[in-house]
């Protein structure tokens, strides 16, 4: 099969997917639906990341690093590839274009220093970034692909679901996950190595008025020995007062003054 009419193949099952998903709420139902969802609404940046105004990171390698806690649980043929990659590239393994344009799963939710606003309604959840990544958390019913019909992407396929105000999101083919540490000098230290197989639940919630929270439990069989829990809370932005989307190589009409994002009109 071509990669064209493998793609068409994908594209068939992921339209019949959706059909096969709950059917659509009434007027009444949806308007209930709403009233049950949290308040998400402003921008949020991940707390201990403070962007400056090249577009990276204030804290050091260091500051960054405690936040993750403990060694990786890596299984023996984990610990193997990572020391074999290392032996490789003393620096850390080439980004490539993914380093310049796109943070992916589940360095989006972990260290990056972009922006994200979170478009709720009761089929899905839309995590939308301002460096124009977006994550699809689909909390209609629909299940993840057969095996057999997906294909890794930088962001996973993720499907959700409400258990009170908490989003679980549920995410699987992520393109070779990594989780890098940058530090505000410029360098930093890869932390996890993972493999295609990892699977990522998250249990996303309100706990404070402007913050939000995220315990991301990693379980991968090819990497880890165990399950790994990394937890990372969100503060709301008060400014700016709307999303500017960045390129991938930064936005210099949004400034960092004292930590926090301006607009620059000139």
């Amino acid at each position: 099969m071509s990669a064209w009419q493998r793609f068409l193949s994908i594209a068939v099952v992921v339209g019949l997917t959706a059909t096969a998903a709950a059917a659509p709420l009434g007027e009444r139902e949806r308007a209930s639906a709403f009233a049950r969802l949290p308040d998400w609404s402003g921008r949020w940046e991940v707390v201990g990341v403070t962007p400056n105004a090249a577009g990276g990171i204030i804290e050091s390698f260091e500051e960054i690093e405690r936040r993750f806690g403990a060694h990786p649980p890596y299984n023996a043929e984990g610990e193997a590839r990572v020391n074999a990659l290392l032996k490789q590239f003393p620096d850390g393994p080439p980004g490539g274009d993914r380093a310049i344009c796109a943070w992916g799963v589940p360095m989006l939710m972990l260290e990056s220093p972009l922006m994200f606003e979170a478009l709720i309604t009761p089929e899905e959840t839309a995590l939308i970034f301002s460096g124009r990544e977006i994550r699809h958390v689909y909390t209609d019913g629909r299940k993840h692909l057969p095996a057999d019909q997906l294909f890794p992407t930088h962001w996973g396929d993720s499907i959700g679901r409400w258990e009170g105000r908490t989003l679980v999101i549920d995410t699987v083919a992520v393109d070779s996950p990594v989780i890098f540490i940058w530090g505000g000098g410029g360098g930093g230290a890869l932390r996890a190595l993972l493999s295609e197989q990892a699977h990522f639940i998250e249990r996303l919630h309100m706990i404070g008025k402007d913050l939000l929270e995220d315990v991301m439990t990693i379980d991968d069989p090819a990497s880890l020995a165990s399950p790994w829990t990394l937890t990372h809370q969100y503060r709301r932005v008060a400014s700016p007062d709307r999303m500017i989307h960045e390129d991938c190589e930064g936005n210099e009409r949004n400034p960092v003054v004292n930590g926090h994002f301006t607009l620059k009109l000139e």
